[in-house]
């Protein structure tokens, strides 16, 4: 669609005339060898049942230098490398050591780990995630371009509320009530309210426990509308305008 901005027209120009054929692309097959494959499944195969954490850590290394690099396609391996992992006694605690070795910038590492040890579903991790959720260290170095330091802050610990709520045990719903209830960001208080939703998959009995325990100014917060792959989008849009007129929420462009 072409748009204008103060009476400039923003449009594609049109092509030139007599413009070179663009290069082929090269075959499927050089493509598919142009960046070698990760080696997660190969790395976790070789770590012993019940491994130590010197085993562990050897391993961790190795396999979180691949899994840094995992691409769209990698996906299969990768869960079949977390059902292994998922496993192993020590693997938490050693990915756990592997996080705080970190330097303070590397926050997309940081929050590739935390997913990892949220999807390892292993309830010891409960510790690890509300230490981040509520002590999150500052990052103090400072950051040329991108998000500000408080902003990774808060992105670290929504990815440390998803992976607490994904244990889905008591202990880890008390925590997320408590970090719903008491957290001084209000962004990770409603992240914390979805979170528990979407693993309650979105009960009326989950919503009904939250609007008893929530003060009323984050109630709008508890059954927003959840877009879900392969959904009508009349049906949602049907839903947000319903949810909208519910809570008094201005429409979007007025």
């Amino acid at each position: 669609m072409i748009q204008t901005l103060a009476g400039c027209n923003l449009a594609r120009p049109p092509a030139p005339e007599n413009r070179p054929p663009l290069p082929k692309p090269p075959p499927l097959s050089e493509q598919s060898n142009a960046k070698s494959p990760t080696d997660l499944l190969a790395i976790v195969e070789t770590i012993p049942p019940n491994a130590s954490r010197q085993e562990l850590d050897e391993s961790v290394d190795r396999f979180m230098g691949e899994f840094f690099r995992v691409r769209y396609g990698d996906t299969q391996q990768v869960v079949a490398a977390v059902a292994i992992l998922r496993d192993q006694p020590n693997i938490v605690s050693s990915l756990v050591d592997f996080y705080y070795s970190f330097r303070a910038p590397q926050h997309e590492k940081r929050m590739m780990t935390i997913g990892l040890i949220g999807e390892l579903q292993r309830t010891e991790a409960i510790d690890f995630f509300n230490g981040i959720i509520w002590n999150s260290m500052w990052l103090r170095q400072p950051i040329a371009e991108g998000p500000v330091p408080r902003e990774l802050k808060e992105m670290i610990r929504v990815k440390a509320v998803h992976g607490l709520a994904y244990l889905r045990t008591d202990e880890s719903d008390t925590a997320i009530i408590d970090v719903i209830q008491y957290h001084d960001s209000i962004g990770i208080r409603i992240t914390a309210i979805d979170s528990y939703m979407w693993n309650k998959t979105d009960s009326k009995e989950a919503a009904e426990q939250l609007y008893l325990t929530l003060p009323t100014s984050l109630h709008k917060f508890v059954e927003r509308p959840r877009f879900h792959r392969g959904m009508d989008r009349a049906e949602f849009n049907a839903q947000l305008k319903d949810w909208q007129e519910k809570w008094a929420q201005p429409r979007i462009g007025q």
